[in-house]
């Protein structure tokens, strides 16, 4: 059987792709008989995965510079697949070697033999309700292509003309489940996300955002969302968990600027899922703020722990995501190099629709956890044995 080297971000680290990433090579590692390695871009390795972890920075074409001599010592001369898990854009280097200028990578690339396989998170579409040409001439080249949701396999298919099928990133059942919320908020906010003994006002209405601090999440919308609120007399508060709280945006300056800095917490240390779970727990609600998701996984987990999330009717979300949470678009802008059509979301329709979903009972579809007779990872298991 071929082995299995995995293209990522580091599965050590905190982002979404490297969360997606452990999920997926945790479960190879352990429920199949693949030798299983991880390119993972920034981190460290770590002693404490049961594979190989090779960390990686990306070069200024977003290529693998080490890619041969990670290759040599994974496998050697041996069969292996190549598994991408991130954005398309990231890979011209992979797909067409031939625009890389004379190097050893470039050699490698066009004389060793191995199938590339490709799983895309697609948060948007362009023009004609495509992707930009440039990230389809990419992805064509892979010898399989998997989709992240229906609306992700919908675009890449309308882009390169064929079916595309889509496997959901599964939800850790044994993680994400109801708590408390009593005791969310008088014992294990603290404990768990802070650190320390805190209770929280149990009459205040807790808005959790989980997301990274990038251009393609609009904390704008969250903040103007939690002042929306205040102005109707609200008592709210506004736990925001980042990896950084300056970077695309300036959270503390915008907790300033909309006048709500006593209702901000921002939090960004590195939280176990068990730990957002408790976070998840004390909230009334959570918002999605991307524009555009891929999947959403702290739409999913929130869902899955039994607390309404509000998001955006666009993209990725819509697949597990109630229609009654869901908020349309006031309006599109079309962003970046790949001309992305972005929504564009009023802060007064997220108040209306955060304030009505207050006290629902929700729940995630079985069909996105990892385990269970119809869970994600048995198809998982199916597609990865297929291909090898």
């Amino acid at each position: 059987m071929k082995k299995l080297l995995v293209l990522s971000d580091n599965p050590n680290g905190t982002t979404g792709l490297g969360h997606i990433a452990k999920d997926i090579v945790d479960r190879i590692d352990l429920f199949m008989s693949v030798d299983v390695g991880v390119i993972g871009v920034g981190g460290t390795t770590s002693r404490h995965t049961p594979y190989p972890v090779y960390p990686v920075a990306l070069g200024p074409n977003y290529e693998v510079a080490n890619f041969p001599g990670i290759v040599q010592d994974f496998c050697g001369d041996e069969d292996f697949v190549l598994f991408t898990i991130l954005n398309a854009a990231w890979q011209r280097w992979l797909a067409m070697p031939e625009l890389l200028p004379d190097s050893g990578l470039k050699s490698f690339l066009q004389t060793r033999k191995f199938e590339k396989w490709g799983y895309f998170p697609v948060d948007a579409y362009g023009p004609n309700e495509k992707l930009m040409h440039t990230e389809t001439s990419i992805i064509e080249r892979f010898d399989r292509i998997l989709a992240y949701t229906r609306f992700g396999s919908d675009v890449i298919g309308r882009s390169i003309g064929k079916h595309i099928e889509y496997l959901p990133h599964g939800t850790d059942e044994h993680a994400f489940y109801p708590l408390s919320q009593y005791e969310a908020r008088h014992v294990e906010f603290g404990r768990q996300i802070l650190g320390k003994q805190v209770s929280l006002d149990p009459g205040i209405f807790l808005i959790g955002v989980v997301a990274t601090n990038t251009a393609r999440k609009d904390w704008g919308l969250a903040f103007a969302t939690a002042a929306e609120l205040v102005k109707r007399g609200k008592k709210i508060g506004l736990w925001c968990h980042v990896e950084r709280p300056v970077g695309y945006w300036d959270l503390l300056t915008m907790a300033k600027e909309f006048g709500i800095q006593s209702n901000v917490l921002v939090t960004t240390n590195n939280l176990s899922n068990s730990n957002l779970a408790w976070g998840y727990a004390a909230c009334d609600v959570t918002l999605g703020i991307g524009s555009g998701e891929g999947w959403g996984m702290p739409m999913a987990e929130s869902l899955a722990c039994g607390v309404p999330v509000i998001t955006g009717d666009y993209a990725g979300a819509t697949e597990f995501v109630p229609p009654d949470f869901r908020v349309k678009p006031i309006a599109f802008h079309y962003d970046g190099i790949f001309c992305a059509q972005r929504p564009v979301y009023s802060p007064h329709d997220f108040a209306d629709a955060a304030l009505n979903a207050s006290g629902s009972t929700v729940s995630l579809d079985p069909k996105f956890y990892w385990s269970g007779e119809n869970g994600a990872w048995e198809q998982w298991k199916a597609w990865i044995e297929k291909g090898l």
